[in-house]
């Protein structure tokens, strides 16, 4: 199908549709995009925040093949938590300096 634009130029456009299990055709809708939580703290490699009712939970997450089926499977341990009061007061800090200092703990407490 050619649309055309303001300018006069013939421009391609790509109708994507798909038909339901009645047979009815209808459009798709593209996929947005998860987005992280704006007001989470900044994420260490390897990691993710997981928000709670008293604050938010670091899990250190990880895949691993699972060797009877052979799919990648999501493993995830216990890495520490940050209470709601500790992050209204880390917000005033920058991100890189925090991160440096989760980064450096987790290495140091990683290896038990």
């Amino acid at each position: 199908m050619r649309l055309m634009t303001p300018t006069g130029a013939a421009r391609r456009v790509k109708l994507v549709a798909a038909v339901d299990s009645s047979g009815e055709v209808r459009r798709r809708r593209p996929r947005g995009s998860r987005r992280p939580d704006i007001d989470s703290p900044p994420t260490p490699r390897g990691c993710e925040w997981r928000r709670g009712e008293d604050g938010w939970s670091l899990w250190r997450c990880w895949t691993e093949t699972d060797p009877q089926g052979g799919k990648r499977v999501k493993r995830s341990r216990y890495a520490g938590h940050l209470s709601n009061e500790a992050w209204s007061v880390l917000k005033e800090y920058e991100y890189e300096e925090f991160l440096a200092i989760i980064s450096q703990r987790l290495r140091r407490h990683g290896k038990r």
